[in-house]
């Protein structure tokens, strides 16, 4: 198969799992099957625990370095999640300098990961408006590289199954609040109107609205009204939020953005 048939098919298996366990295994697979040895999915909360089932953390890391990461309290400075908040999209551990200014902290944060057998990793920022943010980290070992061409594959993969994560929280536990403000939406999918799936497939493409607008027959104007009423659907903050949304919960296919 491709990588965008392996993409396509994690992406309908999430939608399967029901608990996290199913998504576990998933998980294993798929960080395998791209190149990398171990992968953390998690909530950036300032007291976080492995333990707590109410907060979103699903990891294959050794039990050995999580009990060592928290007795330290190592999460509320972990430079890979300071970093994380500084940008939509993927890195890896060396361009941490350039988004965050390195502390003597942060350094050993990282020189204690590497000595726990992660060498280097590829993080995936989650960002959902309203709620507590995230990340999806895929690591390698001192006997393993970075697989840098499916770092897109890892991109899709840690979107796709953070949001997994989120469906099978919400199922398990009610929403909560943080800050007077819901830290989780409706579980169930928003509806969303031919026009604006149309939209977001094209938003996925990366054409503009002006493109967008010449490829459907309609005026410019019209195309910001249907991508910003899909945006307030799935209550997110960007376009390409909402598009992803749309292949998560199964309105749009990775081969409708392809064709």
């Amino acid at each position: 198969m491709s990588r965008l048939d392996d993409v396509n098919a994690f992406i309908t298996q999430s939608r399967a799992c029901r608990t996290a366990d199913d998504l576990r295994r998933l998980m294993e697979a798929i960080t395998r099957e791209m190149g990398f040895e171990s992968y953390a999915l998690f909530q950036h909360v300032k007291n976080f625990s492995w333990t707590n089932n109410r907060l979103l953390a699903i990891s294959n890391y050794s039990r050995g370095w999580l009990e060592y990461f928290f007795e330290n309290d190592f999460g509320k400075d972990d430079p890979a999640m300071v970093a994380s908040y500084r940008t939509s999209v993927g890195f890896r551990l060396a361009e941490i300098p350039s988004l965050i200014t390195m502390t003597e902290r942060h350094q050993k944060i990282l020189s204690a990961a590497r000595s726990a057998g992660i060498v280097d990793a590829f993080c995936v920022p989650a960002h959902i408006p309203g709620e507590i943010n995230g990340s999806c980290t895929f690591t390698v070992g001192s006997t393993s590289t970075l697989p840098e061409a499916n770092f897109p594959m890892a991109q899709l993969v840690g979107n796709f199954a953070y949001e997994a994560a989120r469906r099978i929280q919400l199922a398990a536990s009610p929403p909560s609040r943080v800050g007077g403000n819901p830290t989780n939406s409706a579980v169930a999918s928003p509806t969303i109107t031919t026009r604006q799936l149309q939209c977001l497939a094209l938003v996925a493409k990366g054409k503009s609205d002006w493109e967008i607008s010449r490829i459907l027959g309609i005026g410019q104007e019209t195309v910001k009204h249907h991508i910003r009423s899909a945006r307030e659907r799935y209550d997110v903050g960007t376009r390409v939020q909402a598009a992803i949304h749309a292949i998560a919960d199964g309105q749009l296919t990775i081969y409708d953005v392809i064709r």
